[in-house]
Formats: structure tokens, C-alpha cells, sequence
């Protein structure tokens, strides 16, 4: 896409690689080095000059890939508000060079919307960094900047190089672009000292791999690598969380490649009115990085309210699930984040909710500083059971953001709001073995306090959710 992603918003910085997400091979590429050295036994500088050509050779050739930076102002692409960002054999940094075009094929990319001060950065203090680094690493290969050259392409300071630091540092990221190489095992036979304690080098491989991974793996790559669930540590897990999924919900269209929004009729709700799911009332907050799902009235005595799932797109067994909402006080609709099990509810006056449970992690039907913490099990019918408890939550509506989170393994379900345990179940027989979707929804339920035919349907009345991000157990 040679205008990045339009779901992100503009402006925004990609991050590109034309490679394969397979690690580049380290020895084939020692054993040309090795080559060269062999020529040189008794002479170190002849030795360590042919190693660095041959390398540098090899690395900016163009047959290992090659990875560069790309910010667009804007969809309509022009040359004056597209800017390419690369690093080049025997050209060091370069800017706006037709290698780094908008339109040159790439395999992989990652987009993030980019700040006007993040951009201010980019341009005045990263970039000239990087250009700083690379000269100083460039002296232990006695290479230097050419004549108007900033900053000096080498083995180690390579295109990637240059990419995966512009990105991290930038956007305070941590894509991974290196892979371990021991740089005391050839120093000395390839004449370069300054490589004795190098553990690792940049490759477009790596990054590549690095970047499947983080598309794969439906992690939003705006939440912070290393965070982990709120009132994780007061829960008393042995498991450590690996992050799985998440949406900071920053683009400016629903990812559909996590999320469905329904469109599905509801039946009888608050007041006897009839209501519908419908996609349309599910937006993109403005002004906000926020997802925002609305109430709306559609018809005579019909309303609609709105609900996204990751059904068939993503689920998960033990683990944990966090979502950062708004909650509007209630007038005939309630906030609701909740797991459905991903076989649904088996039926039968025996079943337990082992086999299968709805999971309510929030349902705020209630006008004051409480809500319901729900499991349903048994099917919707006739044997379906059910086990609730309200609990209290000090300024549900009048703080804009709460945290709500469920904490799940085989033994027991542990339930916070901002990072405080308020239910723990332990009973064998109320905890769900089988795989669970997220679901968010604003729904128009009978239970629901107030009235939705006296409801404003403005947005008083509307859901926002700042994030989702859930983890499974690992060790």
C-alpha cells in the first residue's frame, strides 16, 4: 500500500522490510568474510579492509533484503509530504532517494499515526543521533562519512539498523531487528578489534520475523510490550502473562481482522421496546483514541444499541482479559464487557459451567457505583443457570476511565476493578475449561435501570473503550 494504512490516520510513520520473516544466515555470510581474510595471513590491515569490503558488500547488495522508514503526512501522496528515511552502502543516511520510493515492493510493514512533536523528534534528535552512532561505530572499520555524507552504512550500522532504532526510539516501541552474533569469535581473524564485544547485528530477516509475529499474533502495536494486567500481582498467580491480544483502538476504522460489529435483531428490551445490534453504532471517538459505541433510536418504538466480538477470530483458555472503559450512568441501556465461550452453552439440567459459561466481567445496569459481575451457564433455555454477585465500584460514572478485568485459570476466576479484586470464585463446577471470545457491548437489556424511551441518545449515553488487552498463562 503505497500510502501506508489509512485505518491508522495520518500522519503516521511505516516501518517497511522487504524480506522474508526468516533470520538471515550468519555463517554463510562469516565463512565469505573468512574467505577474504585468507588472503591477507600476515598483513592485518590489507585483512581487515578486504573483510569490511566483502561484508559491506554483502550486507548492502541488495540479496538480504533491505528495510527503511516512511512518513506520510497525508493518503494523497506527494513528493512534498512523504518522507523516506533510509541508510545505503557508500551513502550512509539518505532522505527522499528513489531506493526508498513510496511505491517499492515490500513484504511487511507496520504503521502507527505519528505526533507533530514525535515527528519533531524523528527529524532533529533521532535521526541525527543515529547519524552520530553509526560514525563512531563506522571508525573501528576505518571508514568514515564521505564528503556531505551524515552518518555511514557498515556491516553493523545497515539499513535495518538505521529502521528498527528510528521506530523504537521514536514511537517507544520495541520491534526486534537483531539477531545474537559473537563478535570475539572472528575479531582476530578478521583484523577488527572493534567487533570483540558485539553480540548481536541488525537483519532485515529479523525484523521481518519480528513484525509477522506482532500481525499474527493480533497485538496492537501501540500497547506497551511488557504490560501486564492490573492487580496481576495482588492475585497471587505462579503463571507469568504473555501478551496475546490487543486493540488501543488508535485507527480510525474498526480492525476487522479482530473484531466483528453485529448486526443482529435483540427482541423485547427496556420498556417493551424493540432493539437491534447495528454496526453503524460503532465508531471511531472524535477526538479520542477510543472506541465509542452509541444508542440509538431507528424506528417507532425500535432501538439499537451496539457490539463488537472477536467470534471465530480469536479466543483463548486461562489467562487474562482487561478492558479500559467509560461507563454512562444507565437510562435504559448498560455497559457490558464479557467472554462467550467459543463452542456456546451446552443445555442440560446436569451441565456445569465448565464445559461452557458467559463470563459478565462488567454488566453496569445500575445507576449508582455498583455493578454486576454475571456467570451463565447451561444454556438460555430451560436449564440455564446462573450465579451474580453486585459489587461496589467507588466513582463508576462520575471518573471518565475505569479498569475492569477477569484474571482466569482452571481453579479459580478472579475479577478487579482498577486493580482490586472485588469477586473470587474457586467452585470447580463455575469455571470454564473451554475457549472464550471478548465481547463489548452497549446494551438496551430489561434490566437495565431507567428508561430508554426517556433516554437523551446523545453522548450521555454513549460507551467508550480506551483498550482491550488480554494475556495467556505461560510457566
Amino acid at each position: 500500500m503505497p500510502k501506508g494504512d489509512r485505518s491508522v490516520g495520518y500522519p503516521q510513520i511505516c516501518i517497511r522490510s522487504n524480506r522474508k520473516p526468516e533470520r538471515t544466515d550468519l555463517e554463510a555470510i562469516c565463512e565469505i568474510a573468512d574467505d577474504a581474510a585468507a588472503k591477507y595471513p600476515d598483513d592485518k590491515e590489507a585483512r581487515a579492509k578486504a573483510v569490511v569490503s566483502a561484508l559491506t558488500q554483502v550486507c548492502g547488495g541488495g540479496s538480504l533484503g533491505h528495510a527503511w522508514i516512511i512518513v506520510f503526512e497525508s493518503e494523497n501522496v506527494t513528493d512534498a509530504n512523504s518522507h523516506r528515511y533510509g541508510y545505503h552502502e557508500n551513502q550512509g543516511f539518505t532522505k527522499n532517494r528513489s531506493n526508498d520510493r513510496v511505491d517499492r515492493g515490500f513484504a511487511y510493514q507496520l504503521c502507527m499515526k505519528i505526533s507533530d512533536a514525535q515527528f519533531k523528534d524523528l527529524v532533529e534528535n533521532v535521526i541525527p543521533q543515529l547519524n552520530e552512532e553509526s560514525t563512531e561505530i563506522a571508525k573501528g572499520f576505518h571508514m568514515k562519512p564521505g564528503p556531505e555524507q551524515q552518518g555511514v552504512y557498515t556491516p553493523l550500522t545497515n539499513c535495518t539498523w538505521f529502521a528498527g532504532n528510528v521506530w523504537n526510539r521514536t514511537m517507544n516501541q520495541y520491534v526486534v531487528f537483531n539477531q545474537p552474533f559473537d563478535g570475539s569469535a572472528h575479531s582476530e581473524q578478521w583484523a577488527i578489534p572493534a567487533i570483540t564485544d558485539v553480540k548481536e547485528v541488525a537483519d532485515p530477516g529479523m525484523l521481518s520475523e519480528s513484525m509477522d509475529k506482532i500481525i499474527s499474533n493480533k497485538v496492537d502495536p501501540l500497547t506497551p510490550l511488557n504490560a501486564q494486567p492490573v492487580g496481576y500481582s495482588e492475585a497471587g498467580f505462579k503463571s507469568k502473562p504473555k501478551l496475546v491480544f490487543s486493540d488501543e483502538f488508535s485507527s480510525l476504522e474498526l480492525d476487522t481482522t479482530k473484531w466483528t460489529a453485529r448486526d443482529q435483531y435483540r427482541g423485547k428490551g427496556n420498556s417493551g421496546v424493540e432493539w437491534w445490534y447495528k454496526p453503524e453504532n460503532v465508531r471511531k471517538a472524535v477526538g479520542n483514541d477510543a472506541l465509542a459505541i452509541d444508542v440509538t433510536k431507528i424506528g417507532e418504538n425500535t432501538y439499537a444499541g451496539g457490539r463488537i466480538d472477536s467470534q471465530s477470530k480469536f479466543d483463548f483458555t486461562f489467562g487474562a482479559f482487561e478492558c479500559r472503559m467509560h461507563i454512562p450512568v444507565p437510562n435504559g441501556h448498560l455497559a457490558a464487557a464479557w467472554l462467550q465461550s467459543a463452542a456456546g452453552l451446552p443445555e442440560g439440567d446436569n451441565v456445569t459451567a465448565r464445559t461452557g459459561a458467559e463470563i459478565d466481567v462488567i454488566e453496569s445496569n445500575s445507576i449508582g457505583d455498583e455493578y454486576a459481575i454475571t456467570l451463565h451457564w447451561g444454556g438460555y433455555g430451560k436449564y440455564h443457570k446462573q450465579s451474580s454477585l453486585s459489587v461496589k465500584a467507588p466513582r463508576l460514572h462520575s471518573t471518565w476511565y475505569h479498569t475492569f478485568g477477569v484474571l482466569w485459570d482452571s481453579e479459580k476466576l478472579i475479577f478487579t476493578y482498577d486493580g482490586e479484586i472485588v469477586r473470587t470464585i474457586t467452585d470447580p463446577n463455575l469455571i470454564s475449561q473451554v475457549r472464550e471470545f471478548p465481547i463489548l457491548s452497549n446494551e438496551i437489556i430489561t434490566f437495565a435501570q431507567g428508561d430508554i424511551r426517556k433516554a437523551p441518545l446523545d453522548a450521555s449515553c454513549t460507551v467508550y473503550v480506551d483498550y482491550v488487552r488480554i494475556w495467556e498463562w505461560e510457566g
